[in-house]
């Protein structure tokens, strides 16, 4: 059954390849109308995706959040925005995340060397966006290894809203590990709000993980 469920994935990774738009930082404006606001979680390091909104579109808003300390401290100077030392989930508390391979995660992988888990903030969006909004137009971007679902099942009220206008993933289409979200189940969730996939972004036709651009049907 697993067999079978790994050459289904690909088949469909293949078909995404052929069927569905590419999108990338060179046409990203000529696809995604002008944002007010780019929230970007798990930052990661200088100069990746907030920067490059900025650059694109000077007049938004930048809202960042990177639960590392390590990265928060290397990203917290020159970011464009205001970005804050924090996990993204389902609801405000402390968690324990485990630090990895340069960064924190909710679901490391069994072939990763683990270290000493740490507590660490988590927000959810909707009370980021009641304690520094209210966002409007947002394009949310998420790279946080397996979290992806955590995230977006915290941000309910924004979805619902429909103030989020379109949202990248990093998603997976096969399993790592207890908890990792996969792309299927983020596609039925996020479909309950009217968002689709309806770009990829450049990457490996045979990769198990693949970063999509959900946009929001108007109807």
């Amino acid at each position: 059954m697993k067999k079978v469920h790994k050459v289904w994935a690909k088949i469909i990774r293949l078909y995404e390849s052929v069927k569905m738009k590419k999108v990338n930082f060179n046409n990203w404006d000529m696809i995604i109308p002008e944002p007010e606001v780019f929230i970007d979680i798990g930052v990661g390091v200088p100069d990746s995706e907030a920067w490059k909104a900025k650059k694109t579109w000077p007049q938004i808003k930048i809202f960042g959040a990177e639960p590392c300390p390590e990265r928060f401290n290397l990203c917290k100077n020159s970011f464009p925005g205001k970005l804050i030392e924090c996990a993204v989930g389902i609801k405000d508390g402390l968690i324990e995340m485990q630090p990895i391979d340069g960064m924190v995660v909710n679901y490391p992988r069994k072939h990763q060397r683990k270290q000493k888990k740490i507590n660490v903030q988590c927000r959810s969006l909707d009370s980021l966006d009641r304690e520094f909004g209210p966002f409007n137009n947002v394009f949310l971007w998420a790279d946080i290894e397996g979290a992806e679902l955590d995230m977006l099942m915290g941000a309910t009220n924004l979805l619902e809203s429909g103030r989020v206008t379109c949202i990248s993933l990093e998603i997976w289409s096969e399993y790592q590990t207890n908890g990792w979200c996969l792309k299927n189940a983020v596609v039925e969730y996020l479909a309950q709000f009217n968002y689709k996939p309806k770009y990829i972004w450049p990457g490996e036709t045979q990769s198990i993980l693949r970063d999509y651009l959900f946009l929001r049907n108007k109807n």
